[in-house]
C-alpha cells in the first residue's frame, strides 16, 4: 500500500471513530437539560463535511499532487478531535 492510500484510510479511520464520539455527544445533549457551555456541534458537523470533501479530492487527484491537501487535512482533523474532546470533557 502506498504512502497516500495509507494516509487516506487512516484519516477514513479517525472520521468514523469521530462519527461514534459525535452519536455519543448528541445522545448525552439529549438527555441533559443544558448543552455545555461554549459547545456547538454544528461547527464540528461542518468541519466533518469539509474534511469528507477534502478527503474525496485527495482520492481522485494524481499521486504526486494529493500532499498539498495533507496540512488542511490534518488540521480539520485536529480541529475535531479537539472539538469532540472538549464535549466530551463536560459529561465527564
Amino acid at each position: 500500500m502506498e504512502e497516500r492510500e495509507k494516509y487516506v484510510a487512516e484519516i477514513k479511520a479517525r472520521l468514523r471513530k469521530c462519527d461514534e464520539t459525535l452519536c455519543d455527544i448528541r445522545t448525552k445533549l439529549k438527555e441533559c437539560n443544558e448543552p455545555p457551555p461554549g459547545f456547538e456541534i454544528d461547527p464540528i458537523v461542518e468541519k466533518q463535511e469539509r474534511l469528507k470533501a477534502r478527503l474525496d479530492e485527495v482520492e481522485r487527484k494524481p499521486d504526486n499532487s494529493w500532499a498539498r491537501f495533507k496540512s488542511e487535512i490534518d488540521g480539520l482533523t485536529n480541529d475535531i478531535d479537539d472539538d469532540l474532546r472538549k464535549g466530551l470533557a463536560y459529561f465527564s
